[in-house]
């Protein structure tokens, strides 16, 4: 009997990839003028450290812009940069920016008067900067449990998280259903535990759009879908 839905959070909920790719663009370009840098070989540089990090997945700290932004004007030989100010505009920027994907609130509210709800998302290097967002958006109120992977010290698509938030909901991994947009990182490992797994692509792009992962359970358009889904679920 299914008794919790945890969601994935970037990408899933919140609409990500094109906010994040804005802001970045935007900040290389203020670094390129004020350093003097080319725009393009920056956001070049800046592009392959954050998908060195990403590839690697395992430290909730590899995934703070603190450390891309570092590394990045480290290259250009640019070692006096005041990067906590830097990484506090960029998460104010990107922050303004960000917006639910259609239909959020209203299917979350449907879902619980039956369910028990959950959020369980990679960190952004800090806590503070994922619960900033969640506030924006005015979604905390949905869910019982917000697990990052900064409080389990390691990031998805290890177990730890998805045994935690189970834990903290008080629901066996059989009792679940997890929503996201990462088959990987969001759903492989949920698999293997046990859990229904659902896939969200209204955020990709069409070629990530037509892969397929034999640990899917459920593919879905859009996050509308989510409810349709979930009573084909619990009527089996």
């Amino acid at each position: 009997m299914i008794k919790a839905i945890i969601f994935d959070f970037d990408n899933t909920l919140e609409e990500w990839i094109p906010h994040e790719d804005e802001v970045e663009e935007q900040f290389a370009h203020m670094l390129s003028e004020k350093y003097s840098l080319d725009k393009d070989a920056f956001l070049a540089v800046f592009n392959a450290i954050k998908s060195g990090y990403f590839h690697s997945r395992s430290l909730p700290q590899d995934y703070g812009r603190d450390i891309w932004f570092s590394e990045s004007l480290a290259h250009f030989n640019i070692h006096n940069a005041d990067i906590a100010s830097l990484v506090s505009a960029y998460w104010d920027a990107l922050t303004a920016r960000i917006r639910l994907f259609p239909d959020v609130k209203p299917v979350l509210e449907e879902l619980r008067k039956d369910f028990s709800l959950g959020i369980l998302s990679d960190s952004d290097g800090d806590r503070k900067w994922k619960d900033m967002r969640i506030k924006k958006l005015g979604i905390e109120q949905y869910f019982q449990v917000i697990l990052t992977s900064d409080e389990v010290r390691v990031n998805k698509p290890h177990p730890r998280g998805f045994l935690e938030v189970c834990r903290r909901l008080g629901v066996s991994p059989k009792e679940a259903i997890m929503v996201g947009d990462n088959p990987v990182a969001d759903l492989s490992s949920a698999k293997m535990l046990g859990m229904t797994t659902v896939w969200t692509r209204e955020g990709l792009s069409e070629r990530q759009k037509n892969k397929s992962f034999a640990y899917i359970d459920y593919s879905i358009k859009s996050f509308s879908e989510v409810l349709s889904v979930v009573k084909t679920i619990t009527q089996k």
